[in-house]
Formats: structure tokens, sequence, C-alpha cells
């Protein structure tokens, strides 16, 4: 599974694209095809926790079924395609050398808060994406209709989705933990006033809905695109397939390195 913020490709060069419920309907078409070549070939509630090169050309993957922890089982496949974080993927990786997974687990990553403001009223006219370069509790908002043709936004009502990064991840969780959503959202809302004063023209904030996003991002650090394209992506038939290999939480680092799968893959 990738999942990485098409932020560069979608604003810069190529037009922008929705879905009902977000990217579930990516992940269903994506099973679909995978049924459509032979039932039975996805096995969902079953945890990953040993991967690692077996003789003959071929992975060996060890794995049990949720409901029943205690039955571990173990597979063969003449290849296995790691599309996990590389502090999950280091963690499970066996037969490698250590010097390599403790680079791919000594990374930090970070999750952050998100903010969806509900708003009632004739919706502003914003750009897809605004900054704001000097504000402390976000970074910037995005207008969750700005996928739509014109004529299909709604006029009485809107959406922000304003992204807030905490300083010290591992402290923003446990805020999060905590359970004070109304004292997490009311300095996003205060400086949202100050440096988006436009969102709030003629409409009226009902509703600030906090979730945290839910896969973790590498935090950039100086070296980090180096370190992590230096690192090796196969361990005989294995490899790593992952937007953190490229040293880039971006749908563009995902596709470069699931294509670099597919090449090796297809070569055999």
């Amino acid at each position: 599974m990738i999942g990485t913020s098409p932020n560069f490709l979608s604003e810069i060069n190529a037009p922008i694209y929705a879905f009902p419920g977000g990217n579930a309907a990516i992940a269903r078409a994506m099973a679909a095809r995978i049924s459509r070549a032979g039932e039975g070939r996805i096995v969902t509630g079953a945890a990953v926790y040993a991967i690692e090169p077996a003789e003959g050309g071929y992975a060996r993957v060890g794995w049990f079924d949720a409901l029943h922890p205690g039955e571990p089982r173990c597979l063969e496949a003449r290849w296995a395609v790691v599309a996990a974080p590389y502090f999950f993927s280091g963690r499970v990786l066996r037969g490698v050398d250590p010097a390599t997974t403790s680079t791919m687990t000594s990374q930090k990553q970070g999750s952050y808060l998100v903010a969806n403001c509900c708003f009632e009223g004739p919706p502003p006219e914003l750009r897809y994406d605004s900054w704001a370069l000097g504000a402390q509790s976000f970074s910037d908002a995005i207008d969750a209709t700005a996928a739509l043709p014109a004529a299909e936004r709604p006029k009485d009502h809107s959406v922000l989705t304003v992204y807030a990064p905490f300083r010290d991840p591992r402290a923003g969780r446990l805020r999060l933990l905590a359970g004070d959503r109304a004292a997490l959202a009311a300095p996003i809302v205060e400086e949202l006033r100050r440096f988006l004063p436009e969102a709030f023209g003629g409409a009226r904030l009902v509703e600030a809905r906090l979730t945290r996003w839910g896969h973790h991002h590498l935090i950039a650090a100086p070296g980090i695109v180096a370190t992590m394209r230096a690192l090796p992506k196969r361990f005989g038939n294995v490899l790593l397939a992952h937007s953190d290999g490229q040293g880039m939480p971006a749908v563009e680092s995902a596709i470069v390195e699931a294509l670099s799968a597919v090449e090796i893959i297809t070569k055999g």
C-alpha cells in the first residue's frame, strides 16, 4: 500500500483528480483487478512479521492471521514487494545487513494534525493551496472543493483542510491522545482568521473536525534525500517500493519506486 501526498505533481503540472470517499476508490479498483487475475489472491486481516530472501531465487514471508495470532504461517513467492514505510520495513526484513536496516529505522518520522474546517455560507474564492509562512499553528490550507468543476461546487457550504505539523511529532501524538480537541483547534482557527481572512468573508465557521494524518512522513533533514536514495532497494528477490526510498513523501517518489520494482521483476 502506498500512501503519499500528491503535492508537487498536482499543484505544478498536472490536473487534480478526486474520488468520492478519497483514495478508497483507487484501492477498490486495484483489488478488483487483482481478483480478476484469480480469486483468493488478496489476504486481509493478516500481519506480516518477517520477510527475507530465500533459496533458489525466492522470497519468504512470515505472517499470521490477526484472529489467530498464535498460529504463525510462512509462504514462499517468486518476488516480495514491500510497499511499506522504511521504519516498518527495516523491522521486518531478515537476513539483511544490520547497518542497512539500522539506517532505515533510525530516520525521524512524524505525523501531524489535520483540521477540516466546515463553513456555512457562500464559499470564498480561494487558491487550491494557501500557505501561511508566518503562522505558528499551521502550514497551509487547502480548498477541499477545488477539484470539483465550478458548476458542481456547493453554493452554501465549504471545507478548508488545514495542515498543522507538530514541531515535535512524539509530543504532538501525546497531545492528540489526550483528547482536548478544542484546545488544539483554537490556535489554528485564530491564525486562520488572521492569515486567511477571506475564508470567513461571507461564511460562518461551524466546526473544526480534527484528525491525525494517517501515516508518518520522513522529517526533512540535511542529507536525507542522498541517504535514502543510497540505500539498497533489492535483497535477493525482496524489493522495497515506497516513497521513503526517494527521501521525499510525494506521489512522484512512490511512482518512481514502484516503476523501479516493476522493471526489476519484468526483467527477471
